[in-house]
């Protein structure tokens, strides 16, 4: 590469222009902090992510709604279940962030 000149979309990290306009993937992925992943482990991670969604959007929700019907009154009721809701939404997001920035189940 020149000096003072930007590099093209076609060069490589190296400052090479191969010509073709095509830049091999091994020249671009160097320096990735993603590791590849083997399907054992995608599958353990989307095992792990459905169980989880199972209990914290189904069955807990049906626990507390089974619970909180013969103890207080439906707008409390309602107002606790939409509280949990939100509060399982955020913390799966977040599960679900981390096992794709560690690639660990």
């Amino acid at each position: 590469m020149e000096r003072g000149r930007l590099p093209r979309y076609n060069e490589s990290s190296t400052g090479r222009d191969r010509g073709d306009g095509v830049v091999k993937a091994e020249e671009t992925q160097g320096g990735g902090d993603a590791a590849p992943v083997g399907w054992g482990r995608a599958v353990a991670t989307a095992a792990v992510m459905i169980v989880v969604s199972f209990i914290v959007f189904l069955y807990v929700p049906n626990r507390l709604l089974g619970y909180l019907s013969l103890h207080v009154v439906p707008r409390v009721r309602d107002l606790l279940v939409a509280g949990w809701w939100t509060v399982a939404f955020v913390a799966c997001c977040w599960l679900f962030v981390r096992l794709q920035r560690s690639g660990k189940a």
